[in-house]
C-alpha cells in the first residue's frame, strides 16, 4: 500500500471517524481506524458498534491496500505533521505503516485489517433527505433536553416521529421536553414511522456537517439509520423500546401564554443567574408579566 495525500484532507478524515472509537474499547481493533488506499480515494473507518463513521478523501494512489492504525496515536500524529504532502506506505514483510514528510519519517504499528468490522452496506429501508443545516438546527433546538440517565435509554434518545408530510423531533428528560416539525427535502415514506436515535451522538454528527442547503441522504431500516454526505457515511443503532406519547403531555389550553424575544429573554435570565452564584439549590427565577411588559427577572 502506498498513497499520498495533503496533511488538512486527512487531519480532517481523521478527526471525523475518530468520534467513532471508544475510549473505552474492550476489543482492540475496535481502537483502530482502518484505512483502505483505493483508486485516488482513502478510505478512513471506525466503529464501537453503535456508531460507524466512514470518510473519503481524494488521494494520489501509487498501490492499493488496507490497515488498521492505532486511533489516538494517529490522531495525534495528524495534528503535528506540517503542512504540505505526506506520503503513507507498507513495503516488504514488516507490517509497519512508514509516514514520509519534509525529508524525515516515522513508523506507526499496525493491526490486522481483516480483523477490522467494516460498515455494512445499506439500501433497502425509508429514505429521505434533509439539508445539512436544517439537520444541524434539529440537534441545537431538541438534543438539550435528552436525559442523561442510560438506565431509562429510550429518554437518552430523540424521537424522529416521521410522516409522509413531514418528521418531528422529540426529546425529553421527563422535566422538559423539546419539539421540532420540519418538512424533508425529499421523502420516500410510505406511512407513519417512529425511531429513537442517540441525542449525544446525533450531536456529534452535527459538528461534521455544514451550514448550508448541502443536502443529507437518511435511509432508516428496523434497526439502524444511515447518514450519507458526498464523503462521509455515518451509521447509527436504533434504540429499542417505546418513546412515551408526548401528545398527551403538552398543554391544549394555556392559563398564560406569551412571545417574546428570545435573546431579551435569554439575557434576563443570564442577569438573574448572578444571584444564585455560591447558594447551594437556588435555580428557580420567577418571572412576571404586565400587559404587555415582561420584567427582567435580574
Amino acid at each position: 500500500m502506498e498513497f499520498s495525500c495533503s496533511r488538512g484532507e486527512l487531519l480532517e478524515a481523521v478527526n471525523a471517524v475518530s468520534r467513532a472509537v471508544s475510549s473505552r474499547a474492550t476489543i482492540p481493533i475496535l481502537s483502530g481506524i482502518y484505512m483502505e488506499a483505493l483508486d485516488d480515494v482513502l478510505r478512513l473507518v471506525a466503529t464501537d458498534m453503535e456508531l460507524g463513521i466512514e470518510y473519503t478523501i481524494p488521494v494520489k494512489t501509487v498501490q492499493t491496500g488496507s490497515t488498521v492504525v492505532n486511533a489516538r496515536i494517529f490522531n495525534e500524529m495528524a495534528r503535528r505533521l506540517p503542512e504540505g504532502p505526506i506520503t503513507f506506505y507498507i513495503s516488504g514483510e514488516t507490517p509497519a505503516l512508514k509516514v514520509r514528510y519534509h525529508g524525515s519519517e516515522l513508523t506507526l504499528n499496525t493491526m490486522n485489517p481483516q480483523e477490522f468490522p467494516l460498515l455494512p452496506a445499506i439500501l433497502d429501508g425509508d429514505h429521505l433527505i434533509l439539508t445539512q443545516g436544517q439537520f444541524k438546527e434539529m440537534t441545537r433546538l431538541v438534543c438539550f433536553a435528552a436525559s442523561t440517565d442510560e438506565s431509562r435509554p429510550w429518554f437518552t434518545g430523540v424521537l424522529w416521529d416521521i410522516s409522509p408530510e413531514e418528521v418531528r423531533w422529540v426529546a425529553t428528560d421527563t422535566h422538559r421536553l423539546a419539539l421540532l416539525s420540519g418538512q424533508a427535502t425529499e421523502s420516500v415514506i410510505q406511512q407513519n414511522r417512529q425511531v429513537i436515535l442517540h441525542a449525544k451522538t446525533l450531536s456529534d454528527v452535527a459538528r461534521l456537517l455544514s451550514d448550508d442547503e448541502a443536502s443529507l441522504q437518511i435511509t432508516i431500516t428496523r434497526s439502524q439509520a444511515l447518514l450519507e454526505t458526498d464523503r462521509m457515511r455515518v451509521i447509527l443503532r436504533i434504540i429499542e423500546g417505546q418513546y412515551p406519547k408526548y401528545q398527551q403531555v403538552i398543554p391544549r389550553d394555556y392559563k398564560t401564554r406569551m412571545t417574546v424575544s428570545v435573546k431579551a429573554l435569554a439575557d434576563s435570565v443570564d442577569r438573574a443567574s448572578l444571584a444564585a452564584i455560591g447558594k447551594e439549590g437556588s435555580n428557580i427565577i420567577k418571572l412576571s408579566s404586565d400587559k404587555n411588559t415582561f420584567d427582567d427577572p435580574g
